[in-house]
């Protein structure tokens, strides 16, 4: 059988149900035709605008690169100002402190000093107290017993200055030395 005979032996109903079943497909198609023209625009809007937002987050993204960048160079160039700063500070402070150093080292050495001296006049007193005749006049004794609360008054004073005065100069010697530690000064 041929289609022109199918055609022929169809009745007329049968022509306007395959004609209006022709038309429903063909506005189905058209309808699923625009209805997918709709999708793609929407996946392509879609996919320009998350383009866009890659390219814009990639901007941004680089613009806080840049930012890190410039804050690790200014830190870093601050950084090393400030050691050379550091270093030319230590390099002046270091005569400085040397001439500190010398200055309580001399103070030391003075005290020192006093102490022998003062030891070599205590033993010259002993020595001249023990050679003292008993013959002798008895105003001599008396005078020797009035001036020795005296002169151990003032030895105790003496003593206790060269006491403060040490200690003193060791509590600066301590600073001297977290100083310089401090400084980074040897």
């Amino acid at each position: 059988m041929n289609i022109t005979e199918l055609i022929n032996n169809l009745s007329e109903e049968s022509i306007i149900a395959i004609s209006a079943f022709s038309v429903a497909i063909i506005f189905y198609v058209l309808r699923l035709i625009s209805t997918l023209k709709s999708q793609i625009s929407n996946f392509e809007s879609e996919e320009k605008s998350g383009r866009q937002s890659l390219q814009d987050d990639l901007v941004v993204m680089n613009g806080l690169i840049d930012e890190l960048r410039y804050e690790f160079k200014s830190v870093q160039d601050n950084l090393e100002e400030e050691l050379v700063e550091h270093e030319l500070l230590s390099l002046t402070m270091s005569p400085q402190f040397k001439n500190l150093e010398g200055v309580i080292s001399d103070t030391l050495d003075d005290q020192s000093d006093s102490m022998i001296d003062l030891e070599r006049n205590l033993t010259s007193i002993s020595n001249s107290i023990s050679n003292l005749n008993v013959n002798k006049s008895q105003a001599g004794f008396s005078e020797i017993n009035n001036m020795l609360p005296t002169l151990i008054d003032k030895i105790r004073t003496i003593n206790q200055k060269l006491k403060t005065q040490c200690s003193f100069v060791y509590e600066m010697q301590k600073d001297l030395e977290m100083i310089k530690k401090a400084c980074g000064v040897e």
